[in-house]
C-alpha cells in the first residue's frame, strides 16, 4: 500500500498491484527525491501526488550515504560518506571498495579478513578495501575543508543499519583534511554527531592506550 494526499489535502491509498508500478515511476525521480515504502518522501515534477513526511537537511545526506553504502564490495559491512559543505552542495561521494582496477571481495567472492579470524575493528591493513571515508576525502581534496562528513553503514548478512565510526587512519585523515563536523547514522531515523578531534581522541585511546593532547 501507499499513501498520498492529493491535490484537495484529502489522504489516498493505492492498494494491491498497481501500488508497484507507481513506486517504479516514483523511483524514476530518486535524483530529486528520498524514497521508501514506510516513511516515503517524493514529489513527482509536473503531478499534484506528493507524499508526506519531508525529511531534514540530516536525514537527506544519510539517505544518499545509505544508497553509495550499497554500492560497496565489502562482504562484511558497507558504508557510505558523503561530504557537503557549508552550502549544503556536495563535494564528494565514496564508498567502501577495493583500489581502482583491482578486483574487490565481491568478484573474488571471498573475504579475506573473515577467512584468517582477523576481528572487526583491527588490523585495518589487512584488507582489500579501501574505507568510504578515504575515498571521499581523496575525490574532495582541498574542497572537504569545513565540510561535513555524512556516514552510514549495514550490515550485509542482516542488511541492517551498523554503527561504527571511523577507524584510527580514518579519523587522522579526517583531522587534517579539515572536515567540521561528522555526521554517523546510528538508525533508521536517528544520527550522532561528532567533533573530528574528539574521534581522533578516542580512536587513539583505543589503538594507542593513551590521551592525545
Amino acid at each position: 500500500m501507499i499513501s498520498y494526499v492529493d491535490s484537495n489535502g484529502d489522504i489516498q491509498e493505492i492498494h494491491g498491484s498497481a501500488a508497484p508500478q507507481i513506486f517504479g515511476l516514483f523511483r524514476h525521480w530518486a535524483g530529486e527525491c528520498t524514497l521508501s515504502w514506510t516513511n516515503p518522501t517524493a514529489l513527482i515534477p509536473g503531478s499534484s501526488i506528493f507524499f508526506l513526511m519531508r525529511t531534514n537537511r540530516h536525514q537527506y545526506f544519510l539517505d544518499l550515504a545509505t544508497r553509495c553504502a550499497h554500492q560497496g564490495t565489502c562482504l562484511r559491512r558497507n558504508f557510505g560518506a558523503i561530504i557537503v559543505d557549508e552550502f549544503n552542495t556536495i563535494v564528494s561521494t565514496g564508498y567502501t571498495g577495493a583500489p581502482r582496477k583491482q578486483m574487490d571481495c565481491t568478484e573474488l567472492n571471498r573475504c579475506w579478513r573473515k577467512e584468517h579470524n582477523i576481528p572487526s575493528g583491527s588490523n585495518y591493513e589487512r584488507c582489500r578495501s579501501v574505507h568510504a571515508e578515504m575515498n571521499a576525502l581523496l575525490q574532495a581534496g582541498k574542497h572537504a575543508r569545513g565540510c561535513t562528513l555524512y556516514l552510514a553503514g549495514f550490515d550485509v548478512e542482516t542488511d541492517e543499519t551498523t554503527q561504527i565510526w571511523p577507524c584510527f587512519l580514518c579519523s587522522k585523515m579526517i583531522v587534517n583534511s579539515g572536515i567540521a563536523n561528522v555526521i554517523m547514522r546510528t538508525a533508521r531515523d536517528t544520527y550522532k554527531e561528532m567533533d573530528p578531534m574528539v574521534l581522533y581522541q578516542m580512536r587513539s585511546r583505543e589503538s594507542l592506550g593513551e590521551d592525545v593532547k
